[in-house]
């Protein structure tokens, strides 16, 4: 789902399903996301279990390079549709969550460098796209310039899209919600805008 910040076309069709809100001004999101709907709730370990799978197929690497990491996320995506835990269409939207949400913290970490990696609880350390992130940045001295230059950034994320942690920022009101772990991106609980901007 490519995007950027100009982009004016309706929200693509998901297999994530709308989550409603109600909830005024900033938004903690974990507490939204406390009860997800089954569905909801499956896809959402499914994205963490993909991250698990990137990190471990990574982890004994000597040097990353991006082929090797686009291999990992393709390995994990075909293992969470063999053993049944996606389908062929989910598991591919669920890999490019992933792709998005690495490519994005890429881009936070060029803007903000040292000052960025301060602020993350350790406990996201741990988690979902900063989790393998983190772990690059001990292998890549010079940070993830590669995901910048050839994974698709899509900057732009959507109502009904999977992300982890991180803020997103509502186009339309300048709305954040703050999702303290991987979570369903619902529509603005200000305006019901459905089209936000990332930041960590």
């Amino acid at each position: 789902m490519p995007g950027n910040g100009n982009s004016t076309r309706s929200p693509p069709c998901s297999t994530l399903g709308t989550v409603h809100s109600s909830i005024p001004q900033e938004v903690a999101m974990s507490s939204q996301h406390e009860d997800p709907t089954p569905q909801q709730g499956r896809l959402i370990a499914a994205y963490d279990k993909m991250v698990e799978r990137v990190r471990d197929a990574l982890d004994k690497a000597p040097e990353i390079t991006f082929e090797l990491l686009d291999k990992g996320i393709g390995e994990a995506r075909q293992a969470a549709i063999k053993l049944g835990e996606l389908t062929e269409n989910e598991a591919k939207e669920i890999s490019e969550a992933v792709k998005r949400d690495m490519a994005n913290l890429n881009a936070e970490l060029r803007k903000q460098g040292k000052k960025l990696e301060e602020t993350f609880d350790p406990d996201h350390l741990k988690t979902g796209a900063i989790s393998v992130g983190s772990f690059l940045l001990g292998k890549i001295r010079e940070g993830l310039d590669f995901l910048e230059d050839k994974l698709d950034q899509r900057l732009t994320y959507h109502t009904r899209d999977v992300t982890g942690i991180g803020t997103l920022t509502c186009t339309q009101c300048g709305q954040q919600m703050h999702f303290k772990k991987t979570g369903v991106v619902p529509p603005c609980p200000k305006c019901h805008g459905q089209e936000f901007k990332r930041g960590f």
